[in-house]
């Protein structure tokens, strides 16, 4: 333990930071008393740690002096590439090695470790940005990582819709089986999947779907010009530009446009300033008589008409009813009856 904490000190300094005793003692988690220690340590092996006094004081190595050692395990180069996903890397089993990586991470690679650390690059993509916030079962996600480490195809029973745990749903939707060329991973959020070439094409697979998986003792070759997040970035754009959209023209107050600005899964796709009061009504009468002729007090009026896209129409009243009185449905006439019968149950549901 002692010997790591000597190394986290030196690749601490090597930073270029200048630290009391006090910052090394909170970093690595031991007292400024065992830190002190250390540097004596230090500088009998001969490793030039120097001490300057004052308000401006600390630990730094002298000038010009670096140590190429940073003591990276493979494992601690794999959380390296999780750093954007900490669920991630728990569910590889790295987690240690993950916040230990962190202030390796401020040292140079020697050069022994850039081969082992470009080949994980090139076969773990992580996509911060989840679809939803939903934790997967994923049995397989070991034998599938083992698989693409040692460029082994892989053979599963793959559903592609999640169905109910019911035995006659089981035995009717059991999947298909493939074979595939196991390429990469992706992490997407709390999402796993595996990126893998089938009869020729390129196809992402989520791993909790996965069944009755195993890795044959056949190997691939990998093509060198593939790369991963590229190919996961337009996949993702052309699932995108499939998916079947809800349009809808909102009125919104200042406030009710800066929360919307803030929220995911609507997109802002055309964005007018109202005129105030009378000139608001009238330039909405097209749309639906009425809308905008409330008595409101001053800077409560909707001063923006927004045309938004949503995934659905039930997505699109969810995410209104967030921006409470801060914003009107303009258009279409059905989300407008739609928002307005969901506040009334819930008005009532309050009596």
């Amino acid at each position: 333990m002692r010997g790591d904490r000597l190394l986290s000190i030196m690749l601490l300094l090597q930073a270029g930071r200048k630290l009391t005793a006090k910052q090394l003692a909170a970093r690595l988690e031991v007292s400024e008393r065992t830190i002190l220690r250390d540097m004596d340590a230090l500088g009998s092996a001969g490793v030039p740690v120097v001490s300057d006094r004052g308000a401006k004081g600390g630990w730094s190595l002298m000038e010009g002096y670096r140590t190429n050692l940073t003591g990276l395990t493979t494992s601690e180069l794999e959380a390296l590439h999780l750093f954007q996903a900490k669920d991630a890397a728990a569910d590889l089993g790295l987690s240690k090695e993950l916040k230990s990586v962190w202030i390796k991470l401020q040292a140079a690679l020697p050069a022994a470790s850039l081969p082992h650390a470009e080949f994980v690059r090139e076969r773990l993509h992580v996509d911060g940005a989840g679809w939803h916030q939903v934790k997967e079962d994923t049995p397989f996600l070991a034998l599938v990582q083992e698989a693409v480490w040692k460029e082994r195809r892989l053979r599963f029973r793959y559903s592609a819709y999640r169905e109910p745990d019911l035995p006659e749903v089981e035995e009717k939707n059991r999947g298909e089986v493939r074979t595939v060329n196991p390429y990469g991973l992706i992490v997407k959020g709390h999402l796993w999947y595996l990126a893998a070439e089938h009869d020729g094409q390129m196809r992402s697979y989520r791993i909790s779907r996965m069944k009755e998986a195993e890795m044959t003792a056949e190997t691939f070759s990998r093509p060198s010009s593939f790369s991963l997040g590229d190919w996961w970035e337009q996949s993702v754009r052309s699932f995108k530009e499939r998916l079947p959209r809800f349009a809808a023209t909102v009125l919104l107050t200042d406030a009710g446009l800066a929360k919307l600005r803030r929220l995911r899964y609507v997109e802002l796709t055309e964005l007018k300033r109202r005129h105030r009061e009378n000139e608001a009504v009238s330039s909405l009468e097209h749309i639906r008589p009425g809308i905008g002729s409330r008595q409101l007090a001053p800077g409560q009026e909707p001063g923006y008409e927004a045309r938004l896209l949503f995934d659905s129409e039930e997505a699109a009243s969810d995410i209104i009813l967030t921006l409470h009185g801060e914003a009107e449905v303009a258009a279409p006439a059905q989300l407008r009856e739609r928002i307005a019968l969901l506040a009334e149950q819930v008005a009532q549901r309050h009596r």
